[in-house]
């Protein structure tokens, strides 16, 4: 439990402290808590090492499915594109759906000058 005492305390701007302390920054090696050492903390805290063990399987099957989720969403997103250009000439030649850009067709070719409403148009159009 820590209590702030004002009077002992100094305030300065964030900026300057951590221009001050540059130099004293440590390394992610001297920040790294030895294997050994973590799981001696857990084992006192009460972990057995079947718990320990069940974890670190966890997370390994964990990073091998990240793992396999990054190459495989390169596929997906491919067959993503493919199936929606499918769905949509399907649509186009089954249900005789206008392409997509054909109200923007129809303007330009007026002119670009509409006859009637866009709501019209659009209504119309579907």
């Amino acid at each position: 439990y820590w209590l702030h005492d004002r009077r002992s305390s100094m305030s300065f701007p964030l900026e300057d402290w951590e221009k001050a302390r540059e130099n004293d920054r440590r390394t992610k090696q001297e920040i790294r808590v030895p294997d050994h050492v973590r799981e001696d903390w857990l084992i006192d805290a009460g972990f057995t090492c079947t718990d320990l063990e069940r974890s670190v399987k966890e997370i390994e099957q964990l990073k091998k499915d990240r793992r396999s989720s990054i190459t495989k969403s390169d596929f997906r997103d491919k067959t993503d594109v493919i199936t929606e250009n499918v769905k949509r000439k399907f649509g186009r030649v089954i249900w005789r759906r206008p392409k997509s850009d054909s109200l923007y067709q129809q303007w330009k070719e007026s002119g670009g000058k509409s006859k009637e409403p866009l709501r019209e148009q659009r209504r119309n159009s579907m």
